[in-house]
């Protein structure tokens, strides 16, 4: 009996030795892959160690889960609660005394007059980001890209593979130690979630000490996240939405116009293509972006400050019938769906931005 669970337990280990010597033969490629990029092998043995293994976390991301069987959350319903848990009172008063701290706000003030970019959204950002600081992730960042870069399950290998050979790069320019090298599963990391290769492009040393130091600094992490925006051309102190209610005229112009449906295509926030069917748009929620004149030729209200050849959403989020309300979204709700792809992330950020404005700090 001993001998079978003895045979039995060395089974169930060949598979894990096997996994951890093809990650480690991974590891020695990309030395060799560093080094030919002109960077120092070395930084890979002080990231990874002697004997480098995978994060069983991300392995475990790809293991296949049993259906829940939970009925469909309607659109509506999700943005919703997006909102509720974006503007919950304990984040708009964490928020707002950040902001009325003299040191943070003095750093906040400058930062604003540097970039063009309103104190406000870049605490936004910080408190979705990673809860002010508090929780950045905790993953091993070149364990995690490594993984994803190796796992056979993994659908961006190549993608994955840039970010590593990044972090590996700002690791060996000084700005992180491997024991602050943290962040989420996927990659992103410190106090704004910056993946490596926005890191590479945007990131920046405000107080000049020769690090960009997004996990513990927090000068350069609110300047990086503002650096990022102004490329992103965010506009300062511009309105980013306006309000309407959506008339039966509306409603028909929009989802029954067939020459709307053909000249435009549009995707739903899950990314996947969704296509009309007769005079029928088939699509109810997600962000329409196109310039303005389309909407207004059809009964949207314009706001003055809108030009008719400006590039606007026409978003729906609590449903597409007559008498709910719908926004238009301007210029700066699509920077921050630069930043981040989904449509709810954006107009909670904005929405936090415009409370925190409320006390005219």
């Amino acid at each position: 009996m001993r001998t079978f669970i003895l045979l039995f337990c060395l089974f169930l280990c060949v598979p894990l030795a096997s996994a951890d010597q093809s990650y480690q033969q991974f590891i020695a490629k990309l030395k060799v892959e560093v080094a030919q990029k002109g960077l120092n092998p070395v930084w890979v043995d002080e990231l990874f160690g002697a004997n480098p293994t995978p994060s069983d976390f991300v392995i475990d991301r790809y293991r296949p889960r049993p259906p829940c069987g939970c009925a469909r959350v309607p659109d509506a319903v999700k943005f919703a609660d997006n909102q509720r848990r974006y503007l919950s009172p304990l984040r708009l008063k964490t928020a707002t005394n950040w902001l009325k701290d003299p040191e943070t706000l003095k750093i906040l003030k400058d930062i604003e007059a540097t970039y063009g970019v309103d104190k406000e959204v870049i605490v936004a950002l910080w408190s979705i980001e990673s809860s002010f600081g508090s929780n950045q992730g905790g993953h091993n960042i070149p364990q995690v890209l490594a993984t994803l870069a190796w796992y056979k399950k993994s659908k961006r290998k190549a993608f994955f593979k840039r970010e590593l050979i990044n972090a590996i790069e700002l690791y060996g320019q000084g700005h992180v130690q491997p024991v602050d090298f943290v962040g989420s599963w996927a990659g992103a990391m410190g106090q704004v979630q910056f993946m490596p290769s926005t890191f590479m492009a945007y990131a920046v040393d405000y107080d000049g000490d020769g690090k960009k130091d997004i996990w513990n600094n927090l000068g350069d992490a609110f300047a990086s996240a503002a650096n990022y925006l102004k490329v992103l051309r965010w506009q300062q102190g511009a309105n980013w939405k306006s309000d309407f209610t959506l008339t039966k005229k509306i409603r028909q112009g929009i989802f029954y116009d067939t020459g709307l449906s053909k000249q435009y295509v549009f995707k739903r926030e899950n990314g996947k293509i969704v296509y009309h069917k007769g005079k029928k748009v088939v699509r109810k929620y997600a962000p329409y972006r196109l310039p303005a004149k389309v909407f207004a030729k059809r009964g949207v209200p314009l706001p003055q400050d809108v030009n008719s050849n400006d590039v606007v959403y026409l978003y729906l989020p609590h449903g597409n019938q007559a008498g709910l309300e719908g926004y238009l979204l301007h210029h700066n709700f699509h920077a921050i769906l630069s930043w981040n792809k989904s449509s709810y992330f954006a107009f909670g950020i904005l929405s936090i931005m415009d409370e925190l404005k409320k006390a005219d700090l």
